[in-house]
C-alpha cells in the first residue's frame, strides 16, 4: 500500500499540498517513484518499468490548472546513494498541462531516455518531479516528489541498439573510414602500445550525409571478416588484443569527422615475438537497413 505525507506550505517534498484560504489542494500518489534496471541509450515508459505514471489529485473544491515538469534536484533534495541527473531532458512527460475540476485525478506517462553512454552503467540518478499551479484561482502551488533511476550495469546489447536505431526512412546513411588500411613495425609484446601517439597510425571516420549516425565499432576475428590475409601475416590469435578508444556505441554528427585511436596489447610470450599479425576493425551503421561492417585492416609486425 502506498502512503501519503502531508505537508502544507508552499514548496514541498511531500504527497499533499494545501492552500487552505484558496480552497486548493493537491496530492500525488507517490512522493517517490523509482524506475530499475535502466540501460543507457534506450528509451523507457515511466509507466511500464515503475508500475506507475506521473499522478496528481485535486483534492480541493475548486478547478484548478496544473504543470508538470522535470528539474534537477539541489544537492539538499537528493536521497543517499543517489546523484543529479545531468540533464532533465531524460525524462519528458507525456503530457505537461492539466484542467482538474474537484476531485478529478490527472496521470501522464513519461519517457526515460539516458544518453548512450557507458560511463553512466551501474550509477543512480534522482530527478526531481514538479507539480505547479499555474492559475488564475489565487497562488501559485509546487509540490515536489522523487523520480530515482537505477542504471543497469549491463550494457545495451548489439540487438538491442539494432531495434532502437532500426531506420525510419528509406535512406542508406554512409560512413568512410580513411584510411582503409594500416600498417605498423616493431611493435613490443608485454605492454600496451598506443598506436596514434607511437606508431602516427589511427582511423579517420566521415560521416558525409545530412543525418547523425550511431556507430558500432568493434575488433573483430578476420575470419568473420571473410577478407584475405596478405603474406607474410597470420590473422591474429585473439581480436582483444585490439582496443579501440571509443564507446561500443557512438553518435556521429551530419558531416563530420572523428578520429579513433587504437591500442594493441599482445601477451609477454615468446610465441608473439617476431610475428606478423593482421587485425580487423568493423564499423557499423545501426541506421543501415542490411547491417554489415565497414572494414579496416590492421597490420602489425612484432619485435
Amino acid at each position: 500500500m502506498r502512503r501519503a505525507y502531508s505537508l502544507c506550505v508552499g514548496v514541498m517534498l511531500t504527497g499533499v499540498l494545501s492552500d487552505p484560504v484558496q480552497a486548493q489542494s493537491i496530492r500525488v500518489q507517490s512522493a517517490q517513484i523509482q524506475a530499475k534496471r535502466v540501460k543507457p541509450g534506450q528509451a523507457y515508459s515511466l509507466e511500464k518499468t515503475a508500475g506507475t505514471p506521473l499522478r496528481v489529485l485535486n483534492t480541493g473544491s475548486k478547478t484548478m490548472e496544473l504543470q508538470v515538469e522535470v528539474t534537477i534536484p539541489k544537492a539538499t533534495e537528493l536521497r543517499p546513494g543517489y546523484e543529479p541527473i545531468a540533464d532533465a531532458g531524460w525524462i519528458k512527460p507525456a503530457k505537461s498541462r492539466f484542467v482538474l475540476s474537484a476531485a478529478q485525478e490527472a496521470a501522464s506517462d513519461a519517457v526515460i531516455s539516458l544518453p548512450m553512454d557507458g560511463a553512466l552503467s551501474g550509477r543512480r540518478f534522482q530527478a526531481q518531479v514538479n507539480w505547479r499551479s499555474t492559475g488564475r484561482n489565487g497562488p501559485g502551488m509546487t509540490l515536489k516528489s522523487r523520480l530515482l533511476i537505477d542504471v543497469s550495469s549491463e550494457p545495451l546489447s548489439l540487438e538491442e541498439a539494432r531495434k532502437k536505431f532500426a531506420p525510419k526512412s528509406g535512406e542508406e546513411p554512409e560512413l568512410n573510414l580513411f584510411p582503409s588500411e594500416g600498417k605498423a613495425r616493431d611493435i613490443p609484446v608485454g605492454r600496451a602500445v598506443d598506436l596514434g601517439k607511437e606508431r602516427k597510425t589511427s582511423i579517420k571516420m566521415v560521416n558525409p550525409g545530412s543525418s547523425k549516425i550511431h556507430v558500432h565499432l568493434r575488433s573483430i576475428p578476420v575470419w568473420e571478416s571473410g577478407l584475405k590475409v596478405p603474406e607474410p601475416f597470420q590473422e591474429t590469435p585473439d581480436a582483444g588484443f585490439l582496443k579501440t578508444d571509443t564507446p561500443l556505441f557512438f553518435e556521429m554528427e551530419p558531416d563530420s569527422v572523428k578520429t579513433v585511436n587504437m591500442t594493441v596489447e599482445f601477451p609477454d610470450s615468446e610465441k608473439y615475438r617476431r610475428g606478423s599479425y593482421m587485425f580487423v576493425v568493423c564499423a557499423e551503421i545501426l541506421e543501415r537497413r542490411n547491417a554489415g561492417c565497414i572494414h579496416y585492416q590492421l597490420c602489425l609486425g612484432t619485435q
